[in-house]
């Protein structure tokens, strides 16, 4: 099936040497926003060798991607978000920084990126994505993203949004029988 499709991407992407970050959504309506987003930030910091490491991992970014990674102000205290900016612009300012980050991460090692369960992403991970995936079209980087296509799963904002996308033919949609 689909997660079965996505191991083995990144079994290949990592016999090649890529880096890879992997984030699930969940159908918990407790689960945080961004969940998978932040699930690839919790992995880089688990396998950090310390604090100097995650200043160099997450540069002059780390500061805002705190926001989303709370327990990364605290293993770096000067990654303290920024509080004077309006929720717009905070907003704008987060994506930009995820974006950011994610740029540098892949001009140093090709990376993949696997959001699996996107028929249970929240509005936030979607319009992330949406960001991200408008932003980085010459990045080596492949994002993969997995999903039911059943009415039954497929949220309004998921299958409005996988319009969009297709119509703009920035994704390829392969179907799993």
């Amino acid at each position: 099936g689909k997660t079965r499709l996505a191991d083995e991407i990144a079994a290949l992407a990592r016999a090649n040497r890529m880096a890879v970050l992997i984030g699930r959504c969940s159908d918990d309506e407790h689960a945080v926003p961004f969940l998978p987003f932040v699930e690839m930030l919790e992995s880089i910091v688990d396998h950090a060798s310390g604090p100097d490491n995650l200043r160099q991992t997450f540069g002059e970014q780390g500061q805002e991607l705190a926001r989303l990674l709370p327990r990364l102000q605290t293993l770096v205290p000067e990654f303290s978000p920024r509080t004077d900016l309006g929720p717009a612009e905070a907003r704008r300012h987060l994506f930009n920084c995820f974006c950011d980050f994610v740029a540098r991460t892949a001009r140093q090692q090709s990376a993949l990126m696997i959001l699996e369960d996107l028929h249970w992403a929240d509005e936030s991970t979607l319009s992330l994505l949406e960001h991200l995936i408008q932003r980085l079209g010459g990045m080596p980087m492949l994002v993969v993203g997995t999903y039911r296509d059943s009415e039954l799963d497929m949220t309004r904002g998921l299958a409005k949004y996988l319009e969009k996308l297709l119509r703009g033919r920035m994704v390829a949609q392969v179907r799993l029988k």
